[in-house]
């Protein structure tokens, strides 16, 4: 019996593969996943939302990477809800699960572990000229590596760098070659950069298919989720020729949680020889003296937590790394003291705006007044 199952799911899985290769031959198509083998291991520690700090463990990861990647999935059938920018005609995104193992630590005999993780092989059915941009701005936003484009007919397929990673970097392509038919795991070893092992492959889902209620879901996911998009630059967050800014902090011993505690405004200071403005991940990354603001306090990091300060600045003083215009990353790579120094003292910004995770923030480097928040406003 064990045999006629072994049999029948090969079977089932050589079908799917062949639809799968069918799809590329008739449309773009990208592989994505929501998963990271440990969301605590990027460099800012920002990819781990949604995990509570003393959730650290392999259980809590891989809860964590199961949610984000339903929520993924979610969004990819929801873009049946958006009209396409260049036509009034509704986008249409086939999604296919493809479920394999990893060799996590992949050269090092004593750590070497198989783990699994289920990708999303998506296909551009009524070919929006959008679909490259929206895979891409998925990948970013669920702190991705990198995501996998195959062009249709299958030549030439390449990845596109999501984050700052060294493999293959932001914004960076990396030819992976053509798709083939019955090379599937390679294929996926390449994007991965590490061995794969195919495991199964479901049928292509789409927003059409689903049943009454996971519509329902579906649209409620993509619209509490399109509200959360960021903004692109650091131009839109500025109001009337100011830049407001949103600092937490819990005061000294956490005294300041207590609302009769905290001072109505502060001098906050990123050069003081006592505090730490930034997280620790962050000091290790570099000790550059600075602060950190959010620009929209609601979308922060679930564990910060306090008293609610604002300050309100030129947007001119700050330099805007999501843009890069100067091209400071390319120049200093990943220096960041360097960088950093360089954008303070050689051009006299007051500080720099990027997003780390998604989530929007500005690094003051030098004094600056803040006022408290009262819970009214």
């Amino acid at each position: 019996m064990s045999n006629f199952h072994d049999k029948w799911r090969g079977f089932v899985n050589e079908s799917s593969l062949s639809r799968l290769h069918q799809h590329t031959q008739e449309h773009d198509t990208a592989i994505i996943t929501a998963y990271r083998n440990n969301p605590f291991s990027d460099p800012n520690n920002y990819c781990a939302q949604g995990i509570p700090d003393t959730g650290q463990d392999k259980g809590s990861i891989n809860r964590a990477n199961i949610a984000r990647n339903r929520e993924l999935h979610a969004r990819l059938l929801g873009f049946n809800r958006m009209p396409s920018e260049a036509s009034d005609v509704h986008k249409d995104y086939g999604v296919t699960k493809i479920v394999g193992t990893y060799v996590e630590n992949y050269g090092d005999p004593e750590k070497e572990v198989e783990v699994k993780e289920v990708s999303f092989f998506v296909t551009n059915l009524k070919d929006s000229p959008e679909f490259i941009q929206d895979v891409t701005d998925l990948g970013e936003e669920y702190c991705q590596d990198s995501v996998a484009i195959i062009p249709q007919g299958g030549q030439g397929a390449y990845l596109v760098g999501t984050n700052h990673s060294d493999f293959p970097g932001y914004a960076q392509t990396l030819e992976l070659g053509d798709y083939k038919p019955g090379v599937e795991a390679e294929f996926m070893s390449k994007i991965r950069n590490r061995p794969f092992t195919l495991g199964e492959v479901k049928n292509m889902e789409t927003y059409k298919d689903l049943s009454m209620n996971a519509k329902w879901v579906v649209a409620k996911i993509t619209e509490r989720l399109s509200k959360k998009r960021l903004a692109e630059g650091l131009s839109d967050y500025a109001s009337a020729g100011k830049l407001r800014l949103f600092h937490y902090t819990r005061g000294p011993g956490g005294w300041w949680l207590y609302a009769d505690r905290a001072p109505d405004s502060f001098e906050l200071n990123p050069a003081h020889p006592k505090k730490m403005r930034h997280s620790a991940t962050e000091f290790q990354k570099s000790p550059y003296h600075r602060s950190f603001f959010y620009l929209d306090p609601e979308h922060k990091e679930p564990r910060v937590t306090g008293r609610l300060y604002t300050a309100d600045i030129s947007p001119e003083s700050i330099y805007d790394l999501s843009l890069d215009p100067d091209d400071y990353l390319g120049k200093h790579g990943r220096d960041y003291t360097a960088l950093l120094e360089d954008i303070h003292q050689n051009q006299n910004y007051d500080g720099v705006y990027y997003t780390i995770g998604g989530i929007p923030i500005v690094a003051y480097f030098e004094p600056i007044e803040v006022i408290k928040v009262e819970e009214t406003d």
